[in-house]
């Protein structure tokens, strides 16, 4: 009995062995499986990414939105349709591996899971930018194409524009969340992933910060001019001839007013033509920056120093209620919009040059912001020819600027104005408080930075963003 029970332990401990050996096998070979998918998927995501970030480089998707002029821009769209299917067979292999199995749980790995969760984030935007947002971004252009942002009368296409910028919105909003994930993401560990991130990264930030300048764009344009019924705008012409903490000084003040699309320019009028006025509900604020107001000295109502304020919002609110008690004003503004002379020289960018009623001058994409801070001067000796001058100038560019909106106009504009929003030298703001919220999404209403260690009051860029000013 006792031969029989050893000889039975002996056999139970070599089939234990043997499970034992069978299982070390099963979950080696097994591991290995894993390891060499998991490898493969790496070998794919890393050439799919790689071509894909190529490809984005290579088609210039970036100038492409953000060139100016009519042509360029529309052949910008061309070039992004043409190459989207490319990028979209690389973009989906990309994130198809990096949704599978095998990547999910190497995203649960310690330390290195960070590497692979990241790499998801980056498939995820990539795939985004070439599956939504650059097809959204050519549906738009075509849409503009056949239906137009004006009608046949010249006049706004209100639906046109509540559409595309609908379209593009929707799409952007998704982007740049995948986009702020990706940069928030933890550095990866392996060298060759946090070097494969670091270019797509850089392609995908470039990208998106374009995109997302079209998009606020088109929102902002919706915010103020997509309304049924009437809205009556104040435009503010600032002069860079004296730099304020807004731009330059208002020099000339005039109206715009949007019925159903049907837009109409109001006359212009030069500040000498403003009366001041008693102290308005936002002289507080401007008098805060001058140390002649701790003398007790009220600025009160002067449309010059409606600029002089970094906060654009109250500086809008006091042109308003300056504007209100002026002879020729009126108190049913429903927002406001400044434009200096940077910006009204880019604008002839997209409009083209004018020539003033004098005939004698001519006012381009090259020459507007140095003549109107400096040559006018020169030229125009007379104060009453100067007035009229600016007057003139300012609503012809802006009515030129909004009137007869084609696809290739619209395509220039939404180009041209990022940049000009970006380094403040245009504003808009509007009294309607559904309104800010899209106008401040798209960060053209002009208020201080709130970060201590990076103060904002005029210009975003640390340097002059306009063109060299010369003469005397």
């Amino acid at each position: 009995m006792r031969h029989k029970a050893g000889k039975e332990n002996e056999t139970q401990t070599k089939h234990t062995g043997r499970n034992i050996v069978i299982a070390v096998v099963v979950v080696l070979a097994a591991f290995c499986a894993y390891a060499a998918a998991l490898v493969h998927s790496a070998m794919v995501i890393k050439d799919e990414v790689t071509q894909s970030v190529g490809v984005v480089r290579d088609s210039g998707i970036g100038a492409a939105l953000a060139g100016s002029g009519q042509d360029s821009s529309m052949a910008g769209m061309t070039a992004i349709e043409a190459v989207a299917p490319q990028l979209q067979q690389h973009t989906t292999v990309a994130r198809g591996q990096a949704d599978g199995w095998v990547w999910r749980s190497a995203s649960m790995l310690p330390v290195i899971g960070n590497d692979f969760a990241a790499t998801r984030i980056a498939t995820d935007a990539l795939d985004t930018l070439a599956s939504d947002v650059l097809p959204s971004l050519t549906d738009a252009a075509n849409t503009m194409q056949k239906a137009g942002l004006a009608n046949a009368d010249g006049n706004l296409n209100v639906k046109t524009l509540t559409e595309v910028s609908s379209k593009i919105s929707k799409s952007n909003d998704t982007l740049q969340r995948q986009v702020t994930a990706l940069n928030e993401a933890p550095e990866p560990h392996i060298a060759q992933v946090r070097d494969a991130l670091t270019s797509g990264k850089a392609t995908l930030d470039s990208a998106a910060s374009q995109i997302n300048g079209v998009a606020s764009t088109l929102d902002s344009l919706a915010a103020l001019f997509g309304h049924e019924g009437t809205r009556n705008y104040l435009i503010l012409s600032q002069t860079n001839a004296e730099t304020q903490a807004a731009g330059g000084v208002v020099g000339s003040v005039g109206t715009l007013t949007v019925n159903n699309g049907t837009i109409s320019m109001g006359q212009f009028y030069s500040d000498s033509k403003f009366d001041l006025t008693a102290p308005v509900t936002s002289t507080d604020e401007v008098d805060k920056l001058y140390a002649i107001s701790r003398l007790g000295v009220s600025y009160g109502g002067d449309i010059r120093l409606a600029s002089a304020t970094p906060n654009f919002p109250a500086a809008a609110q006091y042109a308003k209620e300056v504007w209100a008690r002026q002879s020729f004003g009126s108190n049913n503004i429903d927002g406001v919009l400044s434009f200096d002379t940077v910006a009204l020289q880019s604008l002839l960018g997209v409009t083209g040059p004018i020539t003033l009623s004098s005939g004698k001058v001519t006012l381009t994409a090259q020459n507007t912001a140095q003549y109107l801070s400096n040559q006018v001067y020169i030229d125009i000796t007379d104060q009453n020819a100067q007035d009229a001058f600016f007057e003139e100038s300012a609503q012809r560019i802006i009515n030129g600027m909004l009137s007869g909106l084609n696809a290739h106009k619209a395509l220039s504009l939404v180009a041209t104005m990022p940049k000009l929003t970006e380094n403040r030298h245009v504003y808009m703001w509007s009294f309607d408080k559904s309104d800010q919220k899209v106008l401040k999404k798209a960060g053209v209403v002009g208020e201080p930075g709130t970060d201590a260690q990076n103060p904002v009051t005029a210009y975003t860029s640390t340097k002059w963003a306009g063109p060299k000013l010369t003469g005397t």
